[in-house]
């Protein structure tokens, strides 16, 4: 996965996970359901601790993040490009729900049924024109429930800004060196992390080295001391002392962790 300003090829993905992504955003709409545990969820300038049952929607070019809240979650997310719902197209551009959030008793078995279908059936056969037909009804169900408000539009230079880290991430940055990169004060980069994304830029960039790590500890066997380095960490103790802070866990612990398989919703 991508943890940054994403340009992502496909129209249409879905998939589970254990959900802890640093603030990020894309061209795309994102819905999550929680089928486990507690996550932490940031939208815009909306916050909340979501439960089992309950959903989010993030509108395309919306920065949103995603921490576990103590113990280990389990996420559907279903990520999908706006021109497959095209007559939401303009509405998506435009307006942006005053709370992201639906508990779970608004979450209507239309949606449920879609998810099932489109995510779940293992007979499904893909085809677009039904895809979209199931989009519909999830979008239409959703939206039906907000109160929409004119969107906010995020800094010029914002996605440039975190596309630019997420290929950097791995070298040794300062705030100094993004202001030389984007003449722009690094008083005014700073301000637009803690306001605009919610963390220092210190925390982004380890949240993108530590994304980092959790994939090759999944996907690889390198030992720790490479990863560690690879994820852009001076030190393995200063890798250790992150990926505790992030986790509460250890490195070790976290691949043991996640190796378990799950059942779905």
């Amino acid at each position: 996965m991508s943890f940054f300003y994403e340009k992502r090829d496909y129209n249409y993905e879905a998939f589970f996970v254990d959900m802890d992504f640093v603030p990020h955003m894309h061209e795309k709409i994102e819905i999550m359901y929680v089928c486990e545990g507690i996550v932490d969820t940031k939208i815009g300038n909306c916050q909340k601790m979501m439960a089992p049952g309950e959903l989010s929607i993030a509108f395309p070019d919306v920065i949103h993040s995603y921490r576990r809240a103590g113990v280990p979650n389990y996420l559907l997310t279903v990520i999908f490009d706006s021109a497959l719902v095209e007559n939401y197209k303009l509405l998506l551009s435009s307006k942006q729900p005053e709370y992201p959030f639906l508990a779970a008793d608004q979450v209507h078995p239309d949606i449920i049924h879609a998810f099932n279908t489109i995510v779940l059936d293992r007979y499904w056969t893909y085809d677009q024109r039904l895809l979209q037909g199931y989009l519909y009804v999830i979008m239409g169900q959703i939206l039906n429930c907000f109160n929409l408000i004119p969107r906010e539009k995020p800094d010029f230079f914002l996605p440039d800004l975190l596309t630019y880290l997420s290929c950097h991430y791995m070298e040794n940055l300062s705030l100094d060196d993004l202001s030389h990169e984007f003449g722009i004060s690094k008083y005014h980069i700073s301000r637009c992390f803690s306001q605009k994304i919610g963390c220092s830029f210190t925390n982004y960039l380890n949240a993108l080295r530590i994304q980092n790590a959790n994939k090759m500890l999944l996907t690889t066997e390198l030992p720790v001391t490479d990863i560690s380095y690879q994820s852009g960490f001076e030190s393995l103790s200063t890798f250790y002392r992150v990926f505790q802070q992030f986790h509460g866990i250890t490195p070790s612990e976290y691949k043991r962790n996640m190796k378990k398989s799950y059942s779905l919703l």
